[in-house]
């Protein structure tokens, strides 16, 4: 039981220690755009099927998530390009669309 415990510990530690990589796109990116449609990123993870593994989730202000098949192409457009691009961090670049 102990070693269980040390091993939580360490996983508390790991996790103060490194923030998510979800939680930085949502704060500077995603969420300030997604928001004008009454949606945020879905910070909460997890990983009880395989289609919990893959591209970031989006859920309305109620907490409903919304499948990424329901979306409409205008999101996803914005999701698809704003994404590589902040974590890109193009600084002097002329990004034609």
């Amino acid at each position: 039981m102990n070693k269980i415990q040390q091993v939580v510990n360490e996983f508390a530690d790991w996790k103060k220690n490194n923030p998510s990589p979800i939680d930085d796109l949502a704060d500077k990116c995603l969420d300030n755009i997604l928001n004008r449609f009454a949606l945020r990123v879905r910070r909460e993870v997890s990983f009880e099927k395989k289609e919990d593994i893959g591209f970031v989730k989006i859920e309305t202000f109620d907490g409903i998530e919304v499948p990424i098949a329901l979306s409409s192409t205008g999101t996803k457009q914005i999701l698809l390009t704003a994404s590589p691009l902040y974590l890109l961090k193009p600084n002097s670049a002329i990004i034609l669309f």
